[in-house]
């Protein structure tokens, strides 16, 4: 169109959005028009490419001016594209959604409502929505799911209010997966973390008593004892002092026989 001189042009503010990331061929923010569907928006970013799963399917949505909520989309590895079409046609999309396919997978915003963490020898890392009752059997449910010769040991780090300070919560994955003892539950915000086998035989170095962040920590060369211990965050104020107020520190040291 021909512009003249005192024309006004007027660029109105922009509608309903969604973000789309992840295993998409044109990962952007999108301007909705009519589209409503999950199917419709995966078409406007292109489609998802062959390398990208469509069983699982992650979506953060804001509720405006209330909250941000996780939820997602999954359908049966067995089910088929047909049936993947049609649970992506029957799942609305409001302004203020953002979805991102399982591969890769990570957060579009800084906090979420009760999400839960699963990183470490897996194939498939990443944020989840917590819901009552979650055990780690729901992010990691079987062998399937830890990429191959995973480590037996496994740790949930949990934050303890009021302060929210780290605290590692260990179990055996061997055990749980094989149901030879309960699953540990889940709380808010929890990371669970998965070794591999080979991380799991690094040297180690055990640090207990009254530290800050007791725990093993990998052992490095020419580590010194103070160096443990500004990796355990230091003394607490309970530890026992000396009349001339240095702290006690105890060492023990296995020996292979």
């Amino acid at each position: 169109m021909h512009i003249e001189s005192g024309d006004s042009i007027l660029v109105p503010p922009i509608g309903p959005q969604v973000t789309v990331a992840g295993k998409v061929r044109r990962p952007a923010i999108y301007e909705l028009r009519k589209e409503q569907t999950l199917d419709q928006i995966l078409e406007l970013a292109g489609g998802v490419p062959v390398t990208g799963e469509l069983s699982r399917i992650r979506v953060e949505r804001v509720q405006a001016h209330e909250r941000k909520e996780m939820m997602s989309v999954n359908i049966s590895g067995q089910a088929g594209i047909p049936a993947a079409e049609d649970a992506f046609k029957r799942f609305r999309i409001h302004d203020g959604t953002g979805g991102r396919g399982s591969l890769p997978s990570f957060p579009f915003f800084p906090t979420a409502i009760a999400p839960v963490y699963l990183e470490g020898h897996v194939f498939r890392p990443g944020k989840f929505s917590f819901k009552d009752g979650y055990k780690v059997t729901d992010l990691v449910g079987s062998y399937d799911d830890v990429l191959p010769e995973p480590a037996d040991r496994a740790e949930i780090v949990r934050l303890r209010p009021p302060d929210f300070t780290p605290v590692v919560i260990p179990f055996n994955l061997r055990d749980v997966l094989a149901k030879k003892v309960e699953a540990p539950s889940l709380e808010p915000f929890d990371t669970v973390r998965i070794y591999g086998r080979y991380e799991n035989r690094w040297p180690q170095s055990l640090h207990f008593g009254e530290v800050m962040r007791p725990g093993e920590y990998p052992l490095s060369e020419r580590m010194t004892a103070a160096d443990l211990l500004r990796m355990a965050g230091g003394f607490k104020l309970s530890a026992v002092s000396t009349s001339c107020g240095s702290h006690q520190l105890l060492s023990r040291r296995w020996r292979p026989r």
